[in-house]
């Protein structure tokens, strides 16, 4: 098969990922900066078999344009492949995610008795630029680039004007990329490619991190606004349930759970730092790999009659999840699913439909302009 370097497109829906699709005879086409009823010509940066990935370079490649487009306000928009609603409004972008979520809530309850009745609640953000408080970028010392991976995934794109994140962050990464200062930043025991993290310390200064973890320190929600929603989500639930305690898995610094004293609660996760076990206030922290093979039965261990149960696990989800709950579903008060990966989540909760029923799920905003959303489920034992 011949490589196209260009395509005549008209797009006829937006995908999860929020790229435009174009089916012509047997080739599929993923083109992002598009809207659905747009025609025009795009360039193609990779494909495999009859898959092919393209973007739009400019809106003047547009032949026809969608009345729900308008300007980009960022000005690497086109080529930088961080953002992918900027060129429609917000209500528009909410519009896509939501249709996104609900395609994927019909697909779970095909097969459920009584047919789809979740309601989905959906929670905008009253940012839609200036709210990141950490990025992460990629380096090249051999070709004097910094930035994020473009389109076709092997060269990086400089952003210096990048409008996503909160000005202190906005202003430092000004600042690395005049005169190419980011050069002499870098340590010199580290490699020629590679990664730097510029995150916001709890003095409100940036940070430099070349090539460590994401997250380092520990993980925290990148939208400070909306991670206070999405606590006081998660207390509106638990304050109607009765319970003994909390089980807070995947909880990191116990950043969901915090909000739910006095009950006394453990937060299991591989990242704690200090002691194996230590208390703040009603918390306490038990440091353990929930990917290992005994983290089951470990977890199964510091149940108790009534427990409130918050998981928050990374993108790949918890495939086991059965094997974490109690054999018996009664023993849990509350469960609530939190989850930036829609996909996994729906996954997840598939091998506990028998027992546990989703009551409610709720869309949480928390990386606007782009194609991700938080998702919260709260499940509930079966009758």
């Amino acid at each position: 098969m011949t490589k196209k370097t260009s395509i005549k497109f008209e797009i006829e829906h937006i995908d999860p990922l929020g790229q435009g699709v174009f089916k012509d005879e047997e080739d599929i086409y993923f083109i992002s900066g598009t809207l659905p009823g747009e025609k025009g010509t795009a360039s193609v940066d990779r494909f495999k078999k009859n898959i092919h990935f393209g973007h739009l370079e400019s809106e003047n490649e547009l032949n026809d344009k969608s009345k729900k487009r308008v300007t980009p306000e960022c000005p690497h928009f086109f080529s930088c492949n961080g953002c992918h609603f900027l060129h429609t409004g917000y209500e528009d972008e909410l519009d896509f995610k939501e249709k996104s979520l609900e395609r994927m809530l019909e697909q779970y309850n095909k097969n459920t008795k009584g047919g789809p009745t979740t309601e989905i609640h959906v929670h905008s953000s009253s940012k839609r630029l200036g709210y990141r408080n950490r990025v992460q970028l990629h380096y090249d010392l051999h070709t004097k680039y910094i930035g994020f991976i473009g389109h076709d995934k092997r060269k990086i794109i400089p952003v210096p004007e990048c409008r996503i994140l909160l000005p202190v962050l906005e202003e430092k990464l000004k600042e690395i990329y005049k005169n190419n200062s980011w050069i002499n930043l870098i340590p010199k025991s580290a490699p020629k490619k590679g990664h730097v993290e510029l995150i916001i310390n709890s003095q409100g200064e940036v940070n430099l991190i070349f090539n460590g973890p994401y997250a380092h320190g520990g993980f925290t929600q990148v939208h400070r606004q909306m991670n206070t929603h999405l606590q006081k989500i998660v207390f509106e639930i638990f304050k109607y349930t009765e319970h003994q305690q909390v089980m807070d898995l995947f909880g990191g610094s116990g950043n969901l759970s915090k909000r739910l004293s006095p009950t006394p609660c453990v937060v299991i996760d591989n990242h704690q730092e200090g002691l194996l076990v230590e208390w703040d206030g009603h918390q306490r922290f038990v440091k353990s790999n929930l990917y290992s093979n005994n983290a089951p039965q470990f977890v199964k261990k510091h149940y108790k009659e009534n427990t409130f149960v918050i998981l928050d696990p990374p993108r790949s989800g918890l495939k086991n999840l059965k094997d974490f709950l109690p054999e018996n579903s009664k023993d849990i008060s509350g469960f609530v699913y939190v989850s930036c990966n829609p996909q996994t989540f729906f996954r997840d909760i598939k091998t506990i439909r028998n027992d546990y029923v989703l009551k409610e799920i709720h869309l949480l905003d928390l990386f606007p302009g782009t194609y991700h959303f938080e998702v919260l489920g709260v499940l509930k034992p079966t009758e």
